[in-house]
């Protein structure tokens, strides 16, 4: 009897049990509530597609460079047969758009598809960076992948993207199984996971474009003698004040110390000088120097040779990627300066904040901004025959100069990265009279300006920031 109840029993509890089930799916349309609805979400447009080369330099095959193989569906198989997907070559990328706007959900977002017949990493480490972003202009990093890689939106500043970046970092020393003709990162396509469409999304406006935001690993050499205002990490992200007195606008290293600044969105390497550096010093013959490393997602570090001095800068100055990284969110600087070049009290090199040369990632530099940029590398920051303040401004900027022995008339050009003149004034400067002269800008959008000024005594190019 014992035996036979338990037998009915199970036979109620599974009958109740189906009878439940399929009340519920009935209820949620064969849709049942604590399952995520299905993302359809994929690549539906090639932005960009700059394909490199193999392993052994050669060209890739044409059968192998069809963009459009990385749109819609992925056909996710690693088994030899038609091509379904496109190669980067070693070093080189792919911009997608995705469908529809692909919002942070629970677990993985999205999955970056990539079709290797050898699906073991470590025997063929095909790998690739991945960024992603809203407007397809400012880029933020995601980590990397080796063959399929799941990538998760949280924790990124940005709640939803259309925009997907593959880079190809795929070490080409490897031996790949002997193919001398590998030819890099393979993308099939993106496979959305729990990701969510959003309609009608907002684009970001919490995350800094053009200057880091954050900093971290602040580690001053000496400080004991440095100022504990001098100590502020945060003065050395944002944009530059360019202040060189009080309040205190930098961040002093000591000698040998550093600073990591992180930026919200990476920097990409373009033609030309792609970042600046505005260091604070109080005389033109101060060798203060420093050495700077760059790591697109925190993971490997580049030395940054290029620089407007050589290998290290001294004071301010231009850093140019050369090639040799892709894109850059974290910049480490390190002092370099010689302690036995300096007099006591002083405190190495001292970070007031660094601009991208970039703009927006979209638009690289101008003719225009290359000439006006030459003009302020030949002229130091701290040689100053003029000052702006304050600086950065909101509506209006002041122009003050020492009285002069003689009478002179100073031209004030204010011009935008790409070089368009935004304002072009005539101001008299009497003789023995110094001079204050309010200018108005409170019609310009906020961004940085270079102001080029000319007199017969000289000329000056300073960097002006509209808040």
């Amino acid at each position: 009897m014992k035996k036979n109840y338990s037998i009915n029993v199970k036979k109620k509890a599974l009958i109740t049990f189906a009878f439940s089930a399929s009340a519920l799916l009935a209820s949620a349309q064969f849709q049942p509530p604590f399952l995520p609805a299905p993302c359809e979400i994929y690549a539906s447009e090639v932005i960009s597609y700059n394909p490199q080369k193999c392993k052994d330099g050669s060209t890739i095959l044409s059968a192998f460079t069809n963009s459009e193989n990385a749109l819609g569906i992925p056909t996710d198989s690693d088994q030899p047969g038609p091509v379904n997907y496109v190669s980067l070559g070693f070093g080189g990328d792919i911009t997608l758009k995705l469908s529809a706007p692909l919002a942070d959900g629970k677990g993985y977002d999205f999955e970056i598809v990539e079709t290797t017949y050898n699906n073991i990493c470590a025997r063929y480490p095909e790998k690739a960076e991945v960024f992603v972003s809203q407007d397809g202009c400012n880029f933020v990093c995601l980590g990397i992948a080796c063959h399929n890689g799941l990538f998760d939106l949280s924790g990124t500043g940005l709640d939803w993207i259309q925009y997907v970046k593959i880079h190809d970092v795929s070490p080409i020393t490897h031996h790949y199984n002997g193919q001398a003709n590998a030819n890099g990162y393979d993308v099939d396509g993106i496979r959305c996971l729990n990701g969510i469409q959003v309609e009608n999304p907002v684009l970001n406006e919490e995350l800094l474009a053009g200057a880091p935001r954050t900093s971290m690993n602040y580690v001053p050499s000496n400080p004991q003698t440095i100022a504990e205002n001098r100590r502020n990490p945060d003065n050395a992200t944002g944009f530059p004040e360019g202040g060189n007195g009080s309040p205190v606008t930098f961040t002093s290293l000591g000698f040998g110390g550093e600073i990591t600044l992180v930026f919200d969105y990476v920097v990409f390497d373009q033609e030309g000088p792609d970042l600046f550096v505005t260091e604070t010093s109080g005389a033109a013959n101060y060798p203060e120097r420093a050495q700077f490393f760059g790591s697109s997602c925190g993971i490997d570090w580049i030395e940054l040779t290029s620089t407007e001095d050589g290998i290290t800068l001294e004071q301010d100055g231009w850093i140019d990627f050369n090639g040799n990284l892709y894109a850059l969110k974290y910049l480490r600087i390190v002092d370099r300066s010689r302690r036995s070049q300096f007099g006591g009290g002083a405190d190495g090199y001292d970070v007031d904040g660094v601009v991208s040369l970039n703009q927006n990632n979209c638009n690289g530099l101008t003719d225009e901004t290359f000439r006006l940029s030459a003009v302020e590398y030949g002229v130091r920051d701290e040689i100053l025959v003029a000052e702006l303040a304050p600086n950065p401004f909101t509506q209006e900027i002041r122009l003050t100069m020492p009285a002069k022995e003689e009478a002179d008339v100073v031209r004030v050009v204010i011009q935008t990265l790409e070089g368009r003149v935004v304002e072009d004034l005539q101001i008299s400067t009497p003789a023995d009279v110094s001079v204050q002269q309010t200018i108005y800008l409170e019609h310009l959008p906020s961004g940085l300006y270079m102001v080029d000024m000319q007199s017969s005594e000289g000329r000056i190019v300073q960097k002006i920031v509209k808040q």
